[in-house]
């Protein structure tokens, strides 16, 4: 494997642990229900590209988990 590909997911698993921990929560505390608050955290996963990377059933699986 590419050292710079093996990198950049590294990178990209990162942020995307930082989202779960630190926006993840704010998330929750701002939204009144817990659909608004997945849909806000949805909406920056679709701008993101640590988030892009992941395929679309990955990804929609990942965010339909978040509690």
């Amino acid at each position: 494997m590419n050292p710079w590909k093996w990198i950049r997911r590294a990178w990209y698993w990162r942020l995307r642990r930082l989202d779960l921990e630190i926006l993840w929560p704010q998330c929750k505390a701002h939204g009144q229900t817990i659909d608004d608050a997945r849909r806000a955290f949805a909406r920056h996963a679709e701008d993101e590209r640590a988030w892009q990377e992941l395929e679309p059933a990955e990804r929609r699986r990942r965010l339909e988990s978040l509690e």
